[in-house]
């Protein structure tokens, strides 16, 4: 009888690294093998990601389509859930091909996201697929192409939202709300939602500025979207912190534990700071009474106000954005969206 087949590492060993990767990114190369549906992937916490491409495709001389990065779950979108943020988009299917390879490991879906966190490829277990029909009451699945597709039109429709906000950062930020959305409802694999979340981003963009300014201003539905905005802001300033401290222990990794200790210590104020009782405000608006949003939209303003105080005036994140192992973007970013938000909430 055939043993297991060997697809770069132990099951055991894919189930520890990707628990430890909820509190912190694991480094991960993936590719494509020659057993049909499967595919190769090794994971480490201290080799880098390169290093993990060239001995996956050392042990794997068949491999195909390897791509490098890092693995992680947010517990806070679904705790079996495996993200692999890539370093270049690869070819259709690997997730599925995922999907199969971490059978039996408790983590059951799985996303593979660019740098910018657009999904571009995702997939579902038999058992969350089984559950998602029986939710819906449909007589067939869905079939995974119809999410493969949207996937691939909203990463389109993404590629040109810098050509449609131009140098207005809060325009873009509103994009990237609409975007987010429809990101939502992808890894939800519900694909009525994120049909519909898509063509609202695809309208957004062909209505202009002035078209997409008029309908920010005093929109519950905007308001909503600036909520998914701000979330999805936290979770990439989480995710920047962390893959720069994976950087930084990379290169000492003598020192591992010392330097993860003090770099959490340090950081921790900016989180803090920029904490989520924004997202509750805006909840809050948009449930409110209609004799309360102005009370409650001023509240948010005045958080929003906050926010920007703290980005402007605190020097630990001109720190962390020009630190020399991997620069990052969190005042950019975090500007932007709060300047949308702003105009949300006016």
């Amino acid at each position: 009888m055939a043993g297991p087949v060997n697809t770069g590492m132990e099951k055991a060993d894919m189930k520890r690294l990707l628990t430890k990767s909820k509190s912190e990114p694991v480094h991960a190369a993936i590719a494509q093998g020659a057993e049909p549906g499967l595919a190769l992937l090794l994971m480490d916490k201290i080799k880098q990601p390169k290093a993990l491409e060239k001995e996956l495709l050392k042990a794997f001389p068949d491999a195909k389509n390897p791509r490098f990065g890092t693995a992680f779950v947010d517990t806070e979108i679904d705790p079996k859930l495996a993200r692999f943020r890539i370093n270049k988009p690869g070819p259709g299917g690997i997730a599925r091909r995922l999907v199969k390879t971490l059978k039996g490991t408790g983590f059951s879906k799985v996303e593979i996201v660019l740098d910018d966190d657009t999904v571009v490829d995702s997939a579902l277990g038999e058992e969350e697929e089984e559950a998602a029909q029986n939710r819906t009451g449909a007589a067939e699945p869905a079939p995974p192409v119809d999410l493969a597709a949207l996937t691939r039109e909203l990463a389109a429709l993404l590629g040109r939202i810098g050509a449609a906000a131009g140098t207005d950062a809060a325009r873009k930020a509103q994009l990237v709300a609409l975007a987010t959305e429809a990101q939502t409802a992808l890894r939800g694999g519900n694909a009525d939602q994120a049909t519909a979340g898509i063509g609202r981003l695809r309208q957004a963009l062909q209505a202009g500025p002035d078209g997409a300014a008029g309908a920010v201003a005093g929109n519950p539905a905007m308001l909503a979207k600036s909520r998914l905005a701000w979330l999805a802001t936290r979770k990439r300033m989480q995710s920047d912190i962390d893959r720069l401290l994976g950087e930084i222990v990379a290169s000492f990794p003598d020192q591992a534990a010392e330097l993860s200790r003090r770099y959490r210590e340090r950081v921790a104020p900016v989180l803090d700071a920029l904490d989520a009782s924004l997202a509750d405000q805006l909840d809050a608006v948009v449930n409110a009474e209609p004799a309360r949003r102005p009370e409650l939209a001023a509240e948010a303003r005045a958080t929003v106000q906050r926010y920007e105080q703290y980005l402007a005036s605190t020097t630990l994140i001109a720190e962390l954005d020009d630190n020399p192992f991997a620069p990052l973007s969190i005042r950019q970013v975090a500007t932007a969206t709060l300047g949308a938000i702003a105009k949300a909430v006016q």
